[in-house]
């Protein structure tokens, strides 16, 4: 019996270090690299925001990033609601809007991506503090974590975390 207690904490400890590594290799890739993710195929952008959002701002975001080669299969500007009321599709980045107190205060938009070792970019879902997709840049911003892109610290890149230091300048850091 002591045998196979002996082997049942090691398997576990085992599982758990090579979690936890794994989690931190995880973390270092993303830290370290602008862009860690890629969409296999183009994704279907859709406006599950509602129709505040203007297909004039998702259009110009859009347009931002594929004058700088990425893709999107298409735009869908119209709510559809029984595509709207998932969470997350794989394939698709959606716009919606933040729920009461889903983002704290100071915060405009997040982006959650969806991501798998093998495949890259699953799905993304952008969550706007309602009204801030108005913000000039907002938009380009978090559809460009959509693409895969993570923070850079440089003032006037479009991918700065700082909105007052946001401008729509790109480059590869």
């Amino acid at each position: 019996m002591t045998y196979y207690i002996k082997v049942l904490v090691l398997l576990v400890t085992s599982l758990l270090f090579g979690f936890f590594i794994g989690a931190y290799a995880l973390e270092y890739y993303e830290s370290t690299t602008f862009k860690p993710w890629t969409w296999s195929s183009p994704p279907v952008v859709i406006n599950c925001y509602g129709p505040e959002l203007s297909n004039i701002y998702l259009a110009r975001g859009v347009d931002y990033w594929i004058t700088r080669g990425e893709s999107v299969s298409f735009i869908e500007e119209k709510f559809i609601k029984n595509v709207c009321a998932k969470e997350d599709i794989p394939g698709f980045i959606i716009m919606r809007k933040a729920a009461y107190r889903q983002l704290n205060s100071s915060t405009l938009a997040i982006t959650k991506r969806k991501t798998t070792i093998m495949t890259g970019m699953v799905s993304a879902t952008i969550y706007f503090q309602p009204g801030a997709y108005k913000l000039e840049h907002i938009i380009e911003h978090e559809l460009g974590h959509a693409f895969g892109y993570t923070h850079v610290d440089a003032p006037g890149h479009i991918m700065n975390p700082i909105y007052e230091n946001m401008t729509s300048k790109f480059w590869y850091p």
